[in-house]
């Protein structure tokens, strides 16, 4: 989460605006918690973002790179 986290950090502006259904800013947000927070993580959270978020969020990812990608 935290390599998803810093990855969403570098995807420029203009592909952030195109995907706005990829929760961008929260994979940040995850991102940084985890990596500057993590006295105070909610394991619990933690475990829910990856049951219910990470299996919808993959199928968007790679859609986006399935039409990103220069032929």
């Amino acid at each position: 989460m935290e390599i998803l986290g810093q990855a969403a950090r570098l995807v420029p502006p203009g592909i952030t605006a195109r995907y706005a259904k990829v929760p961008w800013s929260k994979m940040r947000g995850m991102r940084n918690v985890l990596a500057h927070n993590y006295d105070s993580i909610n394991y619990e959270t933690v475990w829910a973002t990856i049951q219910l978020d990470l299996p919808d969020l993959l199928p968007l990812l790679q859609s986006l790179l399935d039409q990103e990608e220069p032929p």
